[in-house]
């Protein structure tokens, strides 16, 4: 039986596509993407004009691409086009064909925050000699290779058709890679084929807030919406589902006896592990047999970037920087 030491590397991994996973669902996007471009939007609307960043399509593309069905996908475009963030026009290739794209003040502000979202994945190995960047970039390309087929069916992309390359060639083919294996953790619903196959009962969104439970807790109501970036009417909406599953216990604060603190329950941190014991084991069986003369500088490298993705804040304008640092955001700086 492989112990912990044997998957280390593994296990790094799959704490970065966590950590992918996780920042896709929460409302710290949201708050960051409000920032750079100036537009309050829903996550389903943000998702949509992310979709049709410098890619017009028809709406039928676009509900393939966001994973939904063409009359949610339509609502999605009439509520952009009535804010005059996208527009339709027949299809100069096929005038049968309607395409929907962004209009140009959109695309402006989408350019925008395609900058910011690449910055996060620079960022960790901003200062790193090339033959790191370019080892790291190795391993991640065939952890993308392997997730691909499990995770979806819809078209890949990787770095924004707007954004410029910039610096070594080997620093752009990492983004390049690094940037996919993004997108298509983001845009995937992994999680949810685990909690289904589990028969949890849990959506994503539930899960993800039981798993800060099990890491953090005894925790409040409020404590829990701060660390997911939530409401905190909304995370009482999800500690209420995981209630009526079994899944948390409460007690009385012992300093202040007019509140109450979660924890996972035993029902609920078994479904923790077996949720993670289940990806572990999924992923492994993807992988094979991992290369041993290149695994123990892989796991470095790896953690490396994980731990620098894991502590970095946003600054005052939504960019990600490593924590305490004051130097400009790394895409920025390239740009000049």
């Amino acid at each position: 039986m492989a112990t912990a030491a044997d998957t280390e590397l593994e296990q790094t991994t799959l704490h970065l596509v966590n950590l992918i996973a996780y920042s896709a669902h929460n409302r710290t996007y949201r708050r960051r993407f409000a920032l750079v471009t100036g537009l309050d939007l829903p996550g389903a609307e943000i998702e949509t004009v992310t979709a049709l960043t410098g890619t017009p399509m028809t709406t039928g593309a676009l509900a393939e691409r966001l994973r939904i069905d063409i009359t949610q996908a339509s609502r999605q475009v009439a509520r952009l086009a009535a804010l005059g963030l996208a527009e339709k026009e027949r299809d100069p290739a096929d005038r049968r064909r309607i395409v929907v794209s962004l209009t140009e003040q959109a695309q402006r502000r989408a350019d925008a925050w395609a900058a910011v979202w690449v910055n996060d994945y620079a960022l960790p190995v901003d200062g790193w000699a090339t033959e790191d960047v370019d080892a790291l970039g190795e391993w991640l390309a065939i952890v993308h290779r392997v997730l691909a087929p499990a995770l979806t069916s819809v078209p890949e992309r990787d770095l924004p058709s707007s954004w410029e390359p910039t610096g070594d060639e080997n620093r752009v083919r990492f983004l390049r890679t690094t940037v996919r294996l993004a997108r298509l953790v983001g845009n995937s619903h992994g999680f949810q084929d685990l909690l289904d196959e589990a028969r949890t009962n849990l959506n994503e969104l539930t899960y993800f807030t039981l798993r800060d439970i099990w890491r953090h807790g005894p925790t409040t109501v409020s404590e829990i919406a701060s660390r997911l970036a939530i409401d905190a009417s909304q995370a009482s909406k999800r500690v209420t589902a995981l209630r009526e599953h079994g899944l948390l216990d409460e007690a009385v604060d012992v300093f202040d006896r007019r509140s109450t603190r979660l924890r996972a329950s035993r029902r609920g941190t078994a479904v923790v592990r077996r949720i993670h014991q289940n990806q572990l084991a999924g992923f492994l069986d993807l992988l094979g047999e991992v290369d041993p003369a290149s695994r123990g500088r892989w796991t470095t490298l790896v953690k490396r970037y994980v731990h620098v993705l894991a502590t970095a804040e946003v600054d005052e304008r939504g960019w990600l920087v490593a924590r305490g640092s004051t130097a400009r955001p790394v895409t920025e700086r390239a740009a000049g």
